[in-house]
């Protein structure tokens, strides 16, 4: 599903492309996200940007202290579960 952003940009693309004499084999954008399909982006950041899970959560009153575990990718986490697994079986 295309944002109304992303729907005028195909459609230019698209008409642009047709007037033109050569072909046009990709486009670069200059951080327009026009051109940036989330939909595919969202799990690739999600699996290769370090991430901090909560170790634990302690609140004291209005206060809440709040401890990280290190930064990890989730394939990091994969790995290093599979071999906890490893040596306990």
């Amino acid at each position: 599903m295309m944002s109304k952003a992303q729907r005028y940009m195909f459609e230019a693309t698209r008409d642009a492309t047709e007037a033109l004499l050569c072909s046009i084999h990709f486009l670069e954008s200059d951080n327009a996200s026009e051109f940036i399909n989330w939909e595919l982006q969202r799990p690739l950041t999600n699996h290769f940007n370090p991430q901090r899970r909560i170790l634990k959560k302690i609140r004291s009153r209005a206060k809440t202290i709040v401890t990280y575990e290190l930064p990890a990718i989730p394939y990091q986490r994969v790995l290093t579960d599979i071999g906890n697994l490893k040596s306990t079986v």
